[in-house]
């Protein structure tokens, strides 16, 4: 298994634990107007949109009865798909410019996994804490973002926290979200 693949697995997995935990995927998130199961769905779709826009098409899920079995179902096929290299070097034109299926999936998506893995925590009551690599690596995506990260959709103005709290609660609060609690 390549770096991609195996790092994408990992984050996923991580994910999945937290999903596993959830009864209630009804319960609203923090991401605004968005249920738990909102939130798997909308990491589904946009991963899904990635690779059939290039080319690399996976099979669809759906995340109504079982959001944990669909995730599940949804990374094997993602993971698959990031094993064959011709997917992980696919060369585009990115936002930012040119770019990687590989370095796109490990820089946005895995912002996206590291970040909603939180959300829905808050949402299905299942602790999340961040190592330092993983707050590294969203810090690290923040800011390659630039002004973006503020776009309708991405993240909501950042919390004022005060500079003594924990690293997570900081990094968090810049991305719109109150881990104060």
């Amino acid at each position: 298994m390549n770096d991609t693949a195996r790092r994408h697995r990992d984050r996923a997995d991580r994910l999945a634990d937290v999903l596993d935990h959830g009864t209630d995927f009804d319960a609203p998130s923090p991401c605004n107007g968005w249920t738990a199961r909102d939130v798997v769905h909308h990491v589904v779709t946009t991963q899904a949109d990635l690779l059939d826009r290039h080319g690399f098409g996976v099979p669809a899920v759906d995340v109504t009865d079982d959001p944990a079995a669909a995730w599940r179902t949804h990374t094997d096929h993602v993971v698959a798909t990031l094993e064959r290299p011709e997917v992980v070097e696919h060369r585009y034109d990115g936002m930012a410019g040119p770019t990687t299926i590989g370095d796109t999936i490990t820089t946005y998506y895995g912002f996206d996994l590291l970040v909603h893995r939180w959300d829905l925590g808050a949402a299905l009551d299942v602790p999340v804490a961040f190592t330092d690599d993983e707050l590294d690596a969203i810090e690290s995506s923040a800011a390659a973002f630039g002004d973006a990260i503020r776009m309708e959709g991405v993240c909501g103005p950042a919390i004022d926290v005060d500079p003594s709290a924990p690293r997570q609660v900081r990094v968090l609060g810049h991305l719109g979200r109150d881990a104060r609690t």
